[in-house]
């Protein structure tokens, strides 16, 4: 489970749709939120702002049970937000590989099947920095599966999570 906090200390905007994407789960991920974490959101809005819609109010009365009438206000709630849905993947995508990385394999094989099965739950977007072995190259396995090719695999995904970072936060 992923914890809003992390979308903060890397000043990614949280909104209803960044919310609701973690509740659903990110690309074929599982549900990354809690309940708790969506009250706990709700609570704060209302402690920073007290004007807020009547939703986020109930948001914020309901308990951990009440799954069905919190997830039909989060509907509702993001289906009145206009943003880039495609952003509020994106950064997701930076959270969840941010998390992968700190804990990856430090074995080149048991790390770059990590890092593919992470990519294949976001059906390898173009614009994803890795690279698979025999997909789009030639590279052979005995220079695939290297230490030197993993770390820099995953150097290139560190680049990647700042580039993303940088350009979300222009947003």
């Amino acid at each position: 489970m992923i914890e809003l906090e992390q979308f903060r200390e890397n000043k990614l905007g949280l909104n209803w749709t960044t919310i609701i994407i973690g509740w659903y789960g990110p690309g074929k991920f599982v549900r990354q939120l809690k309940e708790k974490d969506i009250i706990d959101y709700a609570v704060n809005l209302i402690i920073n702002d007290e004007n807020q819609k009547q939703e986020v109010l109930l948001l914020a009365s309901y308990n951990e049970k009440d799954c069905c009438e919190i997830e039909e206000l989060l509907k509702k709630l993001a289906n009145e937000e206009e943003v880039n849905k495609e952003v509020e993947e994106r950064k997701w995508e930076v959270i969840l590989l941010m998390n992968l990385l700190k804990g990856l394999s430090d074995r080149p094989i048991d790390g770059l099947i990590e890092l593919t099965d992470f990519w294949e739950k976001f059906d390898y977007p173009e614009y994803s920095p890795h690279v698979v072995q025999g997909v789009r190259n030639n590279i052979s396995p005995s220079e695939y599966y290297t230490k030197e090719n993993y770390h820099d695999l995953v150097n290139m995904h560190q680049q990647w999570i700042e580039r993303q970072l940088e350009e979300i936060n222009k947003l």
